[in-house]
């Protein structure tokens, strides 16, 4: 297998801005850890995707997080198939900034990972720092 543009080598690893620009409280549920059906692609783990993104959506600033203060790191894991998110698996951070960093995280695309001729699954994460 060729070395994934994914490893877990250390690049400069900095999370997206989101300056103050609407979504309610949101809270993902982690899924149960689906095992690779057969015919699947198996899922590499690739650590911090903000790197390897062609494509990149700065989440709308909430208002009602805006007028309560609410800022910080919100870590969004993500499934990423052929360079798509394909879901979200989970958040944390700030709750009311989870939606709108998983609502921008969806919007994403990464370059697309082959191995074996076939489209690779990555298990990763985008970070968001909300500030005000």
């Amino acid at each position: 297998a060729s070395p994934s543009p994914y490893s877990t080598k250390r690049v400069s690893e900095t999370p997206l801005d989101a300056k103050a620009p609407d979504k309610k409280d949101h809270v993902s549920a982690e899924p149960p850890p689906a095992a690779a059906k057969p015919g699947e692609p198996e899922t590499g783990d690739a650590g911090s995707l903000n790197a390897f993104a062609i494509r990149k959506v700065v989440p709308r600033y909430p208002p009602i997080a805006k007028q309560s203060g609410t800022a910080g790191l919100v870590r969004v894991h993500v499934i990423v198939e052929g360079g798509k998110v394909v879901a979200v698996s989970s958040s944390e951070g700030p709750l009311l900034l989870r939606q709108a960093a998983e609502d921008a995280a969806r919007q994403w695309t990464f370059q697309s990972v082959v191995i074996e001729g076939k489209p690779a699954r990555l298990n990763g994460y985008i970070d968001f720092n909300f500030s005000l």
